[in-house]
C-alpha cells in the first residue's frame, strides 16, 4: 500500500495526468461505425472539456453504454439496428455535451 501511495505521489509531483476515467475497452469501440463515432466524440469531450466533478458520472454512463452496445453488436439479430440506435444516442447527447463546450 505504501508503495502504491509513493508511486501516486511521484506521479503527482511529476505532473502526470490521472488515469483516464473512460475504460480502454470503451475507446476501442464496438465495430459499428455510428457507435464508434459516438464513443470517440463522447470520450474526447470527457477527457478534454468535462470538469472532474462531472467526469466520473458521465464516464460510467459511457462505459455502461459501450458494454451494452458490444453485446448487441455480437448478436446477429440486434446488430442491424444498432447503427440507428447509436446515431439517436449521438443526437440526444449533443445538448448535454454542448454545455461543456464540446462540438457535436
Amino acid at each position: 500500500m505504501k508503495a502504491v501511495c509513493l508511486i501516486c505521489l511521484i506521479g503527482l509531483i511529476a505532473g502526470c495526468k490521472s488515469s483516464p476515467v473512460v475504460e480502454e475497452e470503451a475507446v476501442l469501440g464496438v465495430g459499428v461505425a455510428a457507435c464508434d463515432a459516438y464513443i470517440a466524440k463522447y470520450s474526447a469531450c470527457l477527457e478534454e472539456k468535462v470538469p472532474a466533478s462531472d467526469r466520473s458520472r458521465l464516464a460510467a454512463r459511457l462505459n455502461h453504454q459501450t458494454q451494452t452496445w458490444k453485446r448487441l453488436a455480437a448478436d446477429p439479430a440486434t446488430r442491424p439496428g444498432l447503427s440507428e440506435t447509436c446515431q439517436f444516442a449521438l443526437d440526444k447527447s449533443k445538448p448535454a455535451l454542448k454545455k461543456f463546450g464540446c462540438d457535436s
